[in-house]
């Protein structure tokens, strides 16, 4: 004759009761405050930084590329990047043509091999200027460009 039904709305509702009855327990389960809830994954901000090329000479005859504000123009064939993100305050960057259309202000990708300076070793193949301009940089790690790249959108470096 007449069979008799639950509504399924019914069985979503006490589904759902259920649920939040229960949910507590689930969230407990996750870790509490003893400290208990397992390490954690992922990256430190400190492991996120910037590669330090240029803090020694760890990186003396790699390839590296990086991007930064151009500080100072000294020569129509050298230019100094600020060097902060990459183990230094200034980076000098020498390169046979293309820092001639580099200006103070710009940011750059410079791609080239880290090596150790001495004004000597590179005065002719670069036509650097007086000396004294580069005694700052007497014995530090500095980049000798194979391109440079005007007005790149942030400071990055890979290797």
């Amino acid at each position: 004759m007449f069979e008799h039904r639950r509504p399924n709305h019914l069985l979503g509702r006490v589904a759902a009761v259920a649920v939040l009855l229960l949910s507590p327990f689930a969230v407990a389960a996750c870790g509490g405050d003893d400290g208990t809830a397992g390490p954690e994954t992922g990256a430190d901000v400190e492991d996120i930084t910037e590669d330090d090329y240029f803090a020694d000479d760890q990186y003396v005859g790699e390839e590296v590329t990086v991007s930064a504000n151009v500080t100072e123009v000294i020569d129509p064939q050298s230019f100094v990047l600020a060097g902060e993100d990459y183990g230094d305050d200034s980076l000098l960057v020498l390169s046979g043509k293309d820092a001639r259309k580099v200006q103070e202000g710009d940011v750059v990708k410079v791609t080239g091999t880290v090596r150790e300076f001495d004004y000597e070793n590179y005065r002719a193949d670069y036509a650097l200027g007086a000396a004294d301009l580069y005694t700052p940089y007497d014995t530090e790690e500095f980049l000798v460009a194979d391109s440079v790249t005007r007005n790149t959108a942030s400071t990055t470096a890979t290797r």
